[in-house]
Protein backbone atom coordinates (compact mmCIF):
# COMPACT_ATOMS: atom_id res chain seq x y z
CA UNK A 1 0.00 0.00 0.00
CA UNK A 2 2.71 1.88 0.45
CA UNK A 3 4.01 1.76 -2.79
CA UNK A 4 1.11 2.89 -3.83
CA UNK A 5 0.66 6.07 -2.06
CA UNK A 6 4.18 6.55 -3.43
CA UNK A 7 3.06 6.18 -7.12
CA UNK A 8 0.14 8.52 -6.43
CA UNK A 9 2.08 11.03 -5.01
CA UNK A 10 4.79 10.95 -7.71
CA UNK A 11 1.90 10.93 -10.93
CA UNK A 12 0.72 14.35 -9.20
CA UNK A 13 3.70 15.79 -8.46
CA UNK A 14 4.75 15.25 -12.17
CA UNK A 15 1.10 16.19 -13.41
CA UNK A 16 1.06 19.08 -11.34
CA UNK A 17 4.88 19.93 -12.46
CA UNK A 18 3.41 19.73 -16.22
CA UNK A 19 0.34 21.78 -15.54
CA UNK A 20 3.16 24.48 -14.19
CA UNK A 21 5.00 24.13 -17.16
CA UNK A 22 2.45 24.74 -19.37
CA UNK A 23 0.97 27.38 -17.62
CA UNK A 24 4.34 28.95 -17.91
CA UNK A 25 4.65 28.49 -21.73
CA UNK A 26 0.76 29.93 -21.62
CA UNK A 27 1.88 33.05 -19.91
CA UNK A 28 4.90 33.36 -21.91
CA UNK A 29 2.48 33.34 -24.93
CA UNK A 30 -0.03 35.57 -23.95
CA UNK A 31 2.80 38.44 -23.53
CA UNK A 32 4.09 37.96 -26.35
CA UNK A 33 0.45 38.22 -28.05
CA UNK A 34 -0.20 41.48 -25.88
CA UNK A 35 2.94 42.75 -27.25
CA UNK A 36 2.34 42.01 -30.62
CA UNK A 37 -1.36 43.61 -30.51
CA UNK A 38 0.18 46.91 -28.74
CA UNK A 39 3.15 47.03 -32.11
CA UNK A 40 -0.57 46.15 -34.28
CA UNK A 41 -2.28 49.20 -32.64
CA UNK A 42 0.62 51.29 -33.27
CA UNK A 43 1.11 50.43 -36.80
CA UNK A 44 -2.42 51.01 -37.00
CA UNK A 45 -2.95 54.50 -35.43
CA UNK A 46 0.33 55.61 -37.11
CA UNK A 47 -1.20 54.29 -40.97
CA UNK A 48 -4.41 56.04 -39.99
CA UNK A 49 -2.26 59.58 -38.92
CA UNK A 50 -0.48 59.22 -42.86
CA UNK A 51 -4.20 58.35 -44.07
CA UNK A 52 -5.45 61.62 -42.75
CA UNK A 53 -2.47 63.57 -43.80
CA UNK A 54 -2.55 62.08 -47.35
CA UNK A 55 -5.92 63.35 -47.44
CA UNK A 56 -4.88 67.01 -46.43
CA UNK A 57 -2.49 67.10 -48.82
CA UNK A 58 -4.53 66.05 -51.70
CA UNK A 59 -7.38 68.38 -50.98
CA UNK A 60 -4.74 71.49 -51.08
CA UNK A 61 -3.68 70.24 -54.09
CA UNK A 62 -6.89 70.12 -55.45
CA UNK A 63 -7.43 73.81 -54.49
CA UNK A 64 -3.99 74.72 -55.61
CA UNK A 65 -4.54 73.35 -59.00
CA UNK A 66 -8.30 74.33 -59.27
CA UNK A 67 -6.89 78.35 -58.21
CA UNK A 68 -4.09 78.01 -60.82
CA UNK A 69 -6.70 76.80 -63.26
CA UNK A 70 -8.94 79.65 -62.84
CA UNK A 71 -5.86 82.08 -62.87
CA UNK A 72 -5.11 80.91 -65.86
CA UNK A 73 -8.12 80.60 -67.71
CA UNK A 74 -8.93 84.50 -66.70
CA UNK A 75 -5.71 85.31 -68.25
CA UNK A 76 -6.61 83.72 -71.15
CA UNK A 77 -9.80 85.52 -71.33
CA UNK A 78 -8.15 89.34 -70.54
CA UNK A 79 -5.55 88.10 -73.39
CA UNK A 80 -8.31 87.55 -75.96
CA UNK A 81 -10.33 90.57 -74.81
CA UNK A 82 -7.52 92.07 -75.38
CA UNK A 83 -5.86 91.26 -78.63
CA UNK A 84 -3.15 89.62 -77.92
CA UNK A 85 -2.56 86.25 -79.77
CA UNK A 86 -2.13 83.20 -77.83
CA UNK A 87 0.45 81.75 -79.63
CA UNK A 88 2.78 84.42 -79.65
CA UNK A 89 2.54 84.94 -76.00
CA UNK A 90 3.33 81.43 -75.74
CA UNK A 91 6.81 81.25 -78.33
CA UNK A 92 7.90 84.76 -76.27
CA UNK A 93 7.20 82.56 -72.83
CA UNK A 94 9.54 79.62 -73.66
CA UNK A 95 12.14 82.29 -75.53
CA UNK A 96 12.41 83.89 -72.33
CA UNK A 97 12.75 80.53 -70.39
CA UNK A 98 15.33 79.39 -73.16
CA UNK A 99 16.85 82.59 -72.10
CA UNK A 100 16.87 82.44 -68.71
CA UNK A 101 18.00 78.33 -68.88
CA UNK A 102 21.12 79.50 -70.72
CA UNK A 103 21.87 82.56 -68.05
CA UNK A 104 21.65 79.69 -65.32
CA UNK A 105 24.01 77.63 -67.38
CA UNK A 106 21.43 74.75 -68.06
Amino acid sequence: MGETMGSNNDLATKIVQELTAERDQLREESNRLRAEVAELRCALEKSQLEVRDKAAIVAERDLYLRELEAFWAEKVADMDKNGVDLGEFIAELERGVGVQGTRDGK
